[in-house]
């Protein structure tokens, strides 16, 4: 009896529920996951040690072995806090995706430009 759709260019990856079958509003019952496909963010865990190293605007080589394509990207955020468990943060760069030939969750050899 609804339609539901997403602030952004996105792709369904997984169906929770099937047309016709119900939904609780409480508790919420997760319909579907819905996961941004253009641009695609690439999220790069960076050891602690290299937080002074890493900043906004850095430049990127990226490779897709599955694709054996390789292109160059800037950093476009870099997450403040560091995971306990870890010792890493993230840093993320924003990839454009043209013919979304990118696909969410895709493995990717990162180096940074200074290196």
């Amino acid at each position: 009896d609804t339609v539901v759709r997403a602030p952004f260019n996105g792709a369904v990856t997984r169906k929770f529920v099937s047309e016709g079958e119900y939904a609780n509003m409480m508790p919420p019952t997760q319909l579907v996951t819905v996961e941004e496909v253009e641009p695609i963010d690439l999220r790069v865990q960076v050891p602690s040690t290299d937080q002074s190293r890493v900043r906004i605007g850095d430049p990127l080589k990226v490779r897709f072995p599955a694709m054996g394509v390789e292109i160059e990207a800037k950093v476009t955020r870099v997450v403040p806090s560091i995971d306990p468990r870890t010792r890493t943060f993230p840093v993320i760069a924003e990839i454009a995706n043209p013919g979304m030939k990118l696909r969410p969750g895709m493995f990717a050899e990162v180096r940074f430009g200074r290196e």
